[in-house]
Order: structure tokens, then C-alpha cells, then sequence
């Protein structure tokens, strides 16, 4: 099991997502012509503690840690920014973001004796007292809106969260998030687990 550690004042040493340089990250905010030929996602640097508006707490599961919920595990594996989310081999199945794009890779464990279905629209991002729902749009052309998973079976699978300007933004250095936690569901009716994306985990 991963054990959580301090604040990292940059995550994105940890969670490089491959492929993606400075070069593309830069074009990809630059654009404003509405093609969507730039698909590269950047990874996410979260706010410093003075910029920080409320940290989570630390006791927490973190990016790494193995949260179970329903009839699912889930492991958030890393979170980057974009403008663009979908299918990056097809620019007829990508969605553009309103604001800018919070994407999430996510391993899910089926770990019940039956099939079950994972539905990306029962997980939510959350700020404060502010929710936000996965683009289900993105989800779909990402082949993760509803995924079946058979017992044992592990499937991958990318949420996108379409966010204002306060909660991910860009600036030379790359993409930041205020946002606090991912809130992850495994059925519509299960209690539901809070992941804290302030923090990384760290094997022992």
C-alpha cells in the first residue's frame, strides 16, 4: 500500500506525462484558431501554500493510494492540463474545453464477484463548496464512459473536468490547480471516497 507524505510544491516531476514538452504545452494555450491538431496534456503544479485558498486534509487518500468504493479499487495514477480531451488520434473525437481541461488517468479494480459497470458521470472534482461533473462527452470519445469490467479485471480510464480559470490555469511555468479533491463513486447509490490531489504518495 502507498503511504502519503508532505506537500510536494511540484508535482510535475512526479507525474510527466510522456511526450509532452514545453514546446507542446505552450501551443497547445497559445492556439486560438479552434483546430484541435495539439492534444498534448502537460502535467499539473499545485498551488504553493501561500497561494493555496485551503489545503485538504492529510490524512486523506492520495494520487497513488489504492481507495476502494462499491465494487470498485481505484488508483489515481497522475492529473494533467489541456486544452483538448478525447481521442488524441482523431480530432473528430476530441472535445474542446470551455476553460481548461483537468484530466485524470485512473485505474479501476473490479474487486466483486459479479460484472459491473464503471459510469465516469458519478465522479465529480471538488473545490471548497464547488463541485464539477466530468465532461461525459470527453469521457465518451476517451472510451470511458461506461466501461464493463469483469471480476479481477483492471481497466484504464481518463475523466476530464472542464474548469473556470480559478481552479486550472496556465502560465509559462505550465499548468496549476487550486482544486482539492477527486471524489470517486464506484455505483450511484455507494457512499463515495475523496482522493487529495494536493498530495502525492510515496512507496515505502
Amino acid at each position: 500500500m502507498v503511504k502519503a507524505t508532505a506537500l510536494r510544491a511540484t508535482l510535475a516531476a512526479a507525474i510527466l506525462v510522456s511526450g509532452a514538452t514545453a514546446t507542446a504545452c505552450d501551443s497547445d494555450n497559445v492556439d486560438t484558431s479552434g483546430s484541435t491538431t495539439s492534444t498534448a496534456m502537460a502535467p499539473l503544479i499545485p498551488p504553493t501554500p501561500s497561494t493555496a485558498a485551503e489545503t485538504t486534509p492529510t490524512e486523506w487518500p492520495h494520487i497513488g493510494d489504492e481507495v476502494r468504493d462499491g465494487p470498485f479499487a481505484f488508483v489515481v495514477i497522475s492529473l494533467s492540463g489541456s486544452r483538448y480531451a478525447g481521442d488524441p488520434n482523431n480530432e473528430y473525437l476530441q472535445s474542446r474545453a470551455q476553460g481548461l481541461y483537468l484530466m485524470f488517468d485512473v485505474q479501476v479494480s473490479n474487486i466483486s464477484s459479479a460484472p459491473q459497470t464503471f459510469h465516469a458521470a458519478n465522479q465529480t472534482l471538488h473545490y471548497r463548496d464547488r463541485v464539477f461533473a466530468v465532461d461525459k462527452r470527453a469521457a465518451l470519445w476517451a472510451d470511458s464512459e461506461r466501461v464493463p469490467i469483469n471480476p479481477g479485471n483492471t481497466a484504464a480510464v481518463e475523466l476530464a473536468v472542464d474548469c473556470p480559470s480559478d481552479i486550472v490555469w496556465w502560465d509559462e511555468t505550465g499548468y496549476h490547480t487550486s482544486a482539492t479533491s477527486l471524489v470517486l463513486r464506484g455505483t450511484d447509490r455507494s457512499r463515495r471516497v475523496a482522493v487529495d490531489i494536493q498530495y502525492m504518495g510515496e512507496g515505502e
